[in-house]
This record gives C-alpha cells, sequence and structure tokens, in this order.
C-alpha cells in the first residue's frame, strides 16, 4: 500500500539536508507514523495482512478492552480494539469471507494499488475531504494523519464491507468533527463500490453478546463439516429438559470423542447459526436446560444482527 508522508501539496519542497535539531523537534505521533508506514503496516492480505494500528504495551490505546484472536481459517492474529469490534468480526467470520483486515488504512492520495484496478476514479482521503469542505485530519500543516477504517471484510465475489464499529453513546455524543470524518470515510468507500455501514451495540442485546463471547474459541474448530452434523444430530436426539452439560457430556461418550472437542464443535455451531437456541434472551449455563436446535438455514441471531444484503 502507497502511504506517502511527503508534504502536501504538489510544489512542496524536500531538503537534502534536514535540520538535526528540527527532526528532533518533529511531532512523536509523525515519528510513529512512520515508522508504522515503514514496517509495512496496512498492506497485504491474508495471512500476510499488517493492521496499521496494533495492540502494544506502548503506542496506540484503545478504548475499553482489548482482542488478540487467531484466525485459523486465514492464518494470522486479529487486533481488535474492543469489544465492540470484536462482536463485529465474529459476526463478520460468520460470513464466510474470503478476507478481514481490521484496522484498514485509508489511502491519503488519490493512488490506490488495491482498488485502483476496478475503481479508476477512486478519490484519496485528502480529495475526497477538499470536496466535501471538510477539513483532513493532519499531525501537522504538511503531514496528513492516515485515517482507518475498523473492519474490512472482503468476500469472493469481490464484494467489500466496512464496518465502522462505534457505542451509542459516542455516537450520540458525536461532535461535528467526528459526524465530517465518518462522512469522509463514508465517501472513501462508497467510491471503491464497497458497502459502509456503522454499527453500535444495539445489534447485540447483552445475552446474545455474552453468548457469542463465550463460543469464541469456537472460530477455530476445523473438523470435518461431516463430523460436526453428527455431533449436532446426537446433541439433537438429548432430552430437552437435561442440561447444556448433561447434554454435550453424553454426545461425547456416543460417539467416543473428547468432551472438550464436542463443546468446541458446539460453540463452532453457534457461531456459524448451525445451533438455533429457541431463547435468544436466555443465559448461557451449563448447568441449566438451554433448548435448541440444529439448523440448515439462517436463524434468528442473524435475523436479529444481520447486516442486510452486501452491494
Amino acid at each position: 500500500m502507497y502511504l506517502d508522508t511527503s508534504p502536501v501539496g504538489s510544489h512542496a519542497q524536500s531538503s537534502t539536508a534536514p535540520d538535526a535539531q528540527a527532526r528532533k523537534k518533529e511531532p512523536r505521533e509523525l515519528k510513529w507514523q512512520r515508522q508504522k508506514i515503514k514496517q509495512g503496516r496496512g498492506t497485504g492480505s491474508g495471512p500476510d495482512y499488517l493492521p496499521f494500528l496494533q495492540i502494544e504495551r506502548t503506542g496506540f490505546q484503545s478504548h475499553g478492552r482489548s482482542h488478540l484472536i487467531f484466525n485459523q481459517k486465514i492464518g494470522r492474529q486479529h487486533h481488535l480494539l474492543s469489544d465492540l469490534e470484536l462482536l463485529n468480526f465474529l459476526l463478520a467470520w460468520s460470513l464466510k469471507p474470503n478476507d478481514i483486515r481490521e484496522q484498514f488504512p485509508l489511502q491519503a492520495f488519490d493512488f490506490d494499488p488495491q482498488f485502483s484496478l476496478l475503481t479508476p476514479s477512486a478519490r484519496g482521503s485528502i480529495q475526497i475531504a477538499r470536496d466535501l469542505g471538510i477539513r483532513h485530519p493532519q499531525i501537522t500543516r504538511d503531514c496528513p494523519r492516515v485515517m482507518t477504517t475498523d473492519l474490512l471484510v472482503s468476500f469472493a465475489d469481490g464484494s467489500h464491507l466496512a464496518i465502522h464499529a462505534k457505542y451509542s453513546k459516542e455516537l450520540s455524543n458525536s461532535s461535528d468533527r467526528a459526524i465530517d470524518l465518518r462522512a469522509i470515510e463514508r465517501q472513501y468507500w462508497l467510491d471503491r463500490k464497497a458497502q459502509f455501514i456503522v454499527v453500535n451495540e444495539n445489534r447485540f442485546t447483552r445475552r446474545l453478546a455474552d453468548l457469542m463471547m463465550w463460543a469464541l474459541d469456537g472460530m477455530n474448530w476445523a473438523e470435518d463439516p461431516n463430523c460436526l452434523e453428527e455431533i449436532l444430530a446426537v446433541i439433537d436426539q438429548t432430552p430437552a429438559h437435561q442440561s447444556l452439560g448433561e447434554r454435550l457430556t453424553y454426545c461425547s461418550a456416543r460417539l467416543g470423542m473428547g468432551k472438550e472437542i464436542v463443546v468446541r464443535a458446539f460453540k463452532h455451531a453457534i457461531l456459524t447459526r448451525r445451533w438455533r437456541p429457541l431463547h435468544l434472551d436466555q443465559e448461557m449455563d451449563l448447568s441449566r436446560p438451554w433448548p435448541g436446535r440444529k439448523s440448515n438455514v439462517q436463524s434468528a441471531i442473524t435475523a436479529r444482527i444481520a447486516y442486510g444484503p452486501r452491494r
């Protein structure tokens, strides 16, 4: 990805012998941004993608909890900066995309190697800001700040879904400046024929969010799909009045599998909507009955939080 940090403007002059004292006084954020670009942050795809913002002991810190999640299918860790980003990541993952790239940087200038062939007229964030009459984020007068999108989801048909995850309190208290920055981000993805959505926590009930968090390690269940079908069929045949833990234990004994395998498969079925709970607001508790049934169709979970048709 091409992310130029040279001064804005076609007639900007570069110094062949920069003043050492001036270099020492340059903002820390400018040094940080240069370092990230030099490291190749925001470039690559699949297992080679490097998020522009990463979870580190020093440097960028997120608001709230952050999560490092290993995605076995893609083959790398994802850097998710809040619980809300994690929930949206899990939902996006369940849609079976080709790739999910978090903390994805927007090209400041018009040259865009990733989208130029598909949308040659796509503008960079600086030009979009000018056209909208909005001041582009700057580190210094001459150096633009790189903007990012929380999640960029790419599908096999070539379509893309850009997700801006923000808590409702932050959205309702947004300053005019925050609204302007979202307008730049929205237009950036519209230029690239991608769907852009702003998602808050209201798409997820508290129970549903807890359930998805509980099922998190089901992401990396990678056994034969026929094995999953067999496990769900046995669970589906057990009495609904039994506790969920008892039903999973019975399935483990019946199929001669370790219980941890059966539990992870069940979690995978929840995340991929192959198991449909009958009561979405019922608390997950292995010691209590948790009625539900296996399903081959889109479940009520998806109906409540689906992103809608891709375009």
